[in-house]
C-alpha cells in the first residue's frame, strides 16, 4: 500500500484518481480548496488548502507520502477571460511551488496531470508524440508547458508528466459537456461533411494510467502522452454522445470557410476551430513502457457520462 497526495481532489480528474487509487489499495490524502464538493470523495484524509495560487505550506500533508498527484488547475474552458498573469500565477507558479515542497518533503514522485495543449492544438497528419517538439498555441498551453519545465528545473525531483487530450467522463466541463447539452436538446450541427481525425481520453483510463504510474515510479523523470484507442470525427463523437443519452444526432453539412467565417463574427473561433481540425496521438511509448493495455471503451465512458448527466437534469438544460 502506497501513501498518496491528490490535489484537487474534488475536481474532475481528482475524483476519478482518488478513487482509482483506492480501488487499488492506497492509502489517499486529498488536497482541497475549501469544504464545498467533498461529499463522496474516495480519500483517507482531507486537508483544506485554500487558494493554491496562495502558496499554502502543504509540507506535513506530503511528508511521509510516496507519490503527489497534482490535477489542481485552471482548466483550459475555465482560463477564458482570465489574464496570462492569473493563469500563470495557478497553474505555473503554484505548481512549481508544491514541486518544491514534494522534493523538501522527500517524495518519490511527483505526478503532473498536463495537457496536450503544452505541445499544440492541432496536428497535420502526423500525430504528436512523446517527442515532439512543443508549440502552444493559447495561454493555457503555454501555461501547462511553462508549469512542465519549471518542474523539470527543480534538482533531485522525479517527475511524471501526463498529457492528455480531451478528457470526458462524470463531472466533465467544457466543450464536452457543451456537446452533451446539444445533442440532448437535439440541436443540428454542421459537421457532417468534416473528415478530420481527433482522440479523446475518457478520465476513468486518464485515472487508470496516473495509478500505474504511481505503482511503477521512475528513478529519473519522464513524460507520457495517452489516448482511449479510437479516434473519430467530430461528426462520429456528437453522433456517439447523442446515441450514449439515447438520442439520434442531427448532422447537416456547411463548408469550412462558412464556418470559421462564423466562428470570427460570433466569437467562437475556438469552438469552431476544434470542430474543424485534427489532433492525433501517439501514446505507443506509453503502453510499451509501462505495459498499459486498456482495452478501447469510448462507448462504455460516453454512456458513464451520460447517465452521470441525465439524472443531473443535465446541467445547463432548461
Amino acid at each position: 500500500m502506497l501513501r498518496v497526495v491528490v490535489t484537487g481532489a474534488n475536481g474532475f480528474v481528482g475524483r476519478a484518481v482518488t478513487a482509482a487509487l483506492t480501488a487499488r489499495g492506497h492509502q489517499v490524502v486529498g488536497c482541497v480548496r475549501d469544504q464545498k464538493s467533498v461529499t463522496g470523495l474516495d480519500c483517507n484524509d482531507v486537508v483544506y488548502t485554500g487558494p493554491l495560487e496562495h502558496g499554502p505550506d502543504l509540507a506535513a500533508a506530503f511528508t511521509g507520502a510516496d507519490a503527489v498527484v497534482h490535477t489542481a488547475n485552471w482548466s483550459g474552458a475555465a482560463t477564458r477571460g482570465l489574464t496570462p498573469g492569473y493563469i500563470d500565477a495557478v497553474n505555473v507558479g503554484a505548481t512549481a511551488k508544491l514541486g518544491q515542497t514534494a522534493m523538501q518533503s522527500g517524495v518519490g514522485q511527483f505526478l503532473f496531470v498536463s495537457s496536450i495543449k503544452a505541445v499544440g492544438d492541432r496536428t497535420d497528419n502526423v500525430p504528436f508524440h512523446a517527442a515532439s517538439v512543443p508549440a502552444p498555441a493559447d495561454p493555457y498551453g503555454r501555461s501547462k508547458l511553462a508549469a512542465e519545465g519549471a518542474l523539470l528545473a527543480i534538482p533531485g525531483l522525479r517527475a511524471t508528466l501526463i498529457r492528455p487530450p480531451l478528457l470526458y467522463g462524470p463531472h466533465v466541463k467544457g466543450s464536452m459537456l457543451m456537446l452533451y447539452n446539444l445533442a440532448a436538446r437535439g440541436v443540428p450541427l454542421p459537421v457532417s461533411c468534416i473528415a478530420n481525425r481527433r482522440d479523446l481520453l475518457s478520465v476513468r483510463l486518464l485515472a487508470d494510467l496516473i495509478a500505474t504510474c504511481v505503482e511503477q515510479p521512475s528513478h529519473s523523470s519522464r513524460t507520457f502522452l495517452a489516448r482511449d484507442g479510437e479516434t473519430v470525427s467530430s461528426a462520429g463523437l456528437y453522433q456517439r454522445v447523442a446515441a450514449s443519452l439515447g438520442k439520434n444526432a442531427r448532422l447537416f453539412p456547411l463548408p469550412p470557410s462558412v464556418l470559421r467565417f462564423a466562428g470570427a463574427v460570433t466569437g467562437r473561433q475556438v469552438m469552431v476551430d476544434s470542430l474543424l481540425s485534427s489532433l492525433e496521438i501517439d501514446d505507443r511509448e506509453t503502453r510499451e513502457r509501462l505495459n498499459w493495455a486498456p482495452p478501447a471503451s469510448m462507448d462504455k465512458d460516453l454512456r458513464a457520462t451520460a447517465e452521470w448527466y441525465l439524472p443531473d437534469s443535465s446541467p445547463g438544460l432548461s
